[in-house]
């Protein structure tokens, strides 16, 4: 009896971790993404079911835009105590363009999780649709309705499971939606760019809709395209190193920081934004009626005063 109670147990133990393991089907976004060097995972590959912390979200987010080049080349004054140096050009990028602020203003909380709404804040902001301008098209902690009809995420209804698996799924939706006033989606613009060609896109799009056939591959052996064996691949310089022992922010720290800080302050309402029952995503205005683009084509939107006054 004691034998066959033990081997139901094991059987269900296995049957629950199974259950959060991503199916094939679900790592085709990511193998496509991964096909374009969007998107590398970590060391222990795609971590699909993990968690999104804030700098692994803004991370990708600059690689997402095709800027992580520029971030990493350009010369920033550190705004942020807490970053470590493998994220921190990104952030202080993300930063400088008005994309993203911090819990303070020497705080930013990498580890934190990043929400569904701060991700598709990052997301609509870098777009150059504005939730600080006025009239605004969204509402910094409710960006699901105008999310939805850009074609970002298939609900308006909000992800309180949101995981790595979720943000790679709405970056490659992101790579369809045009900037806010322009005809140019952001995967012609990466292909303008040169940050991947039209051919090697349309590999990745029947990639994520088929994941990878013995075609793919082989149609990949003349191009730079790095195609993995598995959906999990080993790569350099991932999103997020495994350990970070020596940067960024420590127990120590927490002297120095509020310990109520509130998670929902990394995408904080600009004045007088605070959410109404005005702010009913009925009530946006035409998403067309704004535009933020500098004369190069890049995307750039204002920083809040309210939280970043260096800017």
């Amino acid at each position: 009896m004691k034998r066959t109670l033990l081997l139901f147990i094991l059987i269900v133990a296995l049957f629950n971790t199974a259950s959060y393991a991503a199916t094939p089907t679900e790592t085709y976004p990511a193998d496509a993404l991964h096909s374009l060097g969007l998107f590398l995972g970590t060391d222990k590959g795609y971590e699909l079911d993990s968690n999104l912390t804030r700098a692994q979200g803004v991370v990708l987010l600059v690689r997402m835009m095709g800027k992580e080049q520029e971030a990493s080349t350009r010369a920033y004054t550190p705004h942020f105590t807490d970053v470590p140096d493998w994220a921190a050009s990104h952030v202080e990028y993300a930063l400088a363009n008005g994309i993203t602020n911090g819990v303070s203003e020497t705080h930013f909380d990498p580890d934190g999780s990043m929400t569904d709404y701060m991700f598709l804040t990052l997301i609509l902001r870098a777009l150059g649709y504005s939730d600080s301008e006025q009239p605004s098209l969204f509402v910094w902690n409710d960006p699901y309705d105008l999310a939805y009809r850009l074609g970002l995420v298939d609900s308006t209804n909000a992800d309180d499971s949101f995981s790595r698996g979720d943000a790679v799924s709405i970056f490659w939706n992101a790579l369809d939606v045009k900037f806010n006033g322009e005809q140019e989606s952001l995967a012609e613009r990466l292909v303008a760019q040169g940050v991947f060609t039209q051919t090697e896109f349309s590999l990745a799009r029947n990639i994520y809709e088929n994941g990878y056939s013995v075609d793919d591959t082989e149609s990949n052996t003349s191009s730079d395209i790095s195609v993995p064996t598995t959906s999990t691949p080993v790569v350099p310089i991932p999103d997020m190193p495994e350990t970070d022992t020596d940067e960024g922010w420590n127990s120590d720290d927490s002297n120095d920081v509020d310990s109520n800080i509130n998670s929902e302050e990394f995408v904080p309402s600009p004045p007088n934004q605070t959410p109404t029952e005005n702010d009913n995503p009925e009530h946006l205005p035409n998403i067309d009626d704004n535009t933020t683009n500098d004369n190069d084509g890049e995307t750039s939107t204002p920083l809040q005063p309210d939280q970043t006054p260096w800017g």
